[in-house]
């Protein structure tokens, strides 16, 4: 299995980019969730993947954070969503706003997402109403949709720390975390933070 890659961003489209690793040019398939947070092209990339092996054919797909990676892979063990399929509901909807429409048996959100209708929708909730954690579901029933506000701490964050000279790849998990365990975080905390966890590199 192919945890995760590094390497140069070549080229970037809503749904595939070019990531450059060793000599060799890996297109990976993405979500439009995904392709918000990449670099420019040219700069370092880092995404988590997982390979899809059928007989005729090798497909890498990739993701920004664990969180949507994990979701990817509860959907894909459910019988008729394939990984294309799949990547096209996380274009339509944030992890945590997916997670919501579980909840509450959202059956109507839910088929508002590309390639779901009334089974699926379903067939979904029964599948995966028992498989979100505890520490997954607190607070998520009466949250508002942070994500926009997430992605632009994100990314100043990230910003703040490579103007300190920490390398990309180092970066992104850590603030990642940082964010998903407290929204409310500041960029001087995570800066903060970072400069103890990230010393050693």
């Amino acid at each position: 299995m192919i945890y995760s890659i590094t390497g140069e961003l070549i080229k970037k489209f809503e749904n595939i980019v070019i990531i450059q690793q060793g000599g060799i040019g890996m297109e990976i398939i993405i979500s439009r969730s995904t392709y918000e947070e990449l670099p420019n092209p040219g700069d370092e990339c880092f995404l988590y993947t997982y390979l899809h092996v059928r007989e005729d054919i090798l497909m890498l797909y990739g993701f920004a954070n664990i969180p949507e990676k994990e979701l990817f892979l509860k959907l894909i063990g459910i019988s008729g969503i394939g990984p294309k399929n799949t990547i096209n509901i996380l274009s339509g909807v944030s992890v945590n706003d997916f997670k919501k429409f579980i909840i509450n048996k959202d059956t109507k959100s839910l088929k508002k997402l590309p390639g779901i209708g009334e089974k699926t929708a379903n067939r979904i909730i029964l599948e995966l109403k028992d498989k979100f954690s505890a520490d997954e579901l607190s607070g998520l029933t009466n949250t508002i949709n942070t994500s926009e506000k997430n992605k632009s701490l994100f990314r100043e964050s990230t910003m703040a720390l490579e103007s300190l000279g920490f390398k990309r790849t180092h970066i992104q998990e850590l603030v990642n975390k940082l964010i998903q365990e407290n929204p409310k975080i500041t960029i001087e905390h995570i800066v903060k933070i970072a400069l103890k966890e990230l010393s050693n590199f």
